[in-house]
């Protein structure tokens, strides 16, 4: 169990915490996690296809010599990569945020670092 000390609530409206790591908002912090689980995803695909493209033969080639294959590996690679750098982008743009966000005093009187 995490101490309450050390814990994140989504719904507060001042981080729990003084340290940066604890300024990052959880919704955003929880949407880079989920979206990375369809990139991975993704990307498990492309080596399963290009394991069978380079296993599986058509007319008595390799399908890896497939045009066609291949386009269709490239076209996933290429939206699995714009995916990623978005993803990537949109990550470090909020981590940026979140380190030049000014100091202030809570009315609790604690030092936090919500974006003002």
């Amino acid at each position: 169990m995490v101490p309450a000390a050390f814990a994140i609530d989504a719904f507060a409206d001042e981080p729990t915490r003084s340290e940066r790591l604890y300024a990052y908002p959880v919704i955003p912090f929880v949407t880079g996690a989920v979206g990375a689980v369809p990139i991975g995803i993704a990307r498990g695909a492309i080596e399963e296809l290009t394991r069978l493209a380079r296993t599986r033969k058509r007319a008595g080639r390799p399908l890896a010599e497939d045009a066609t294959v291949q386009q269709g590996i490239a076209r996933a690679e290429i939206h699995a990569r714009a995916a990623e750098s978005l993803l990537l982008e949109a990550v470090d743009d909020m981590w940026r945020t979140v380190k030049r966000v000014s100091r202030r005093r809570s009315s609790s009187g604690r030092t936090c670092g919500w974006p003002a």
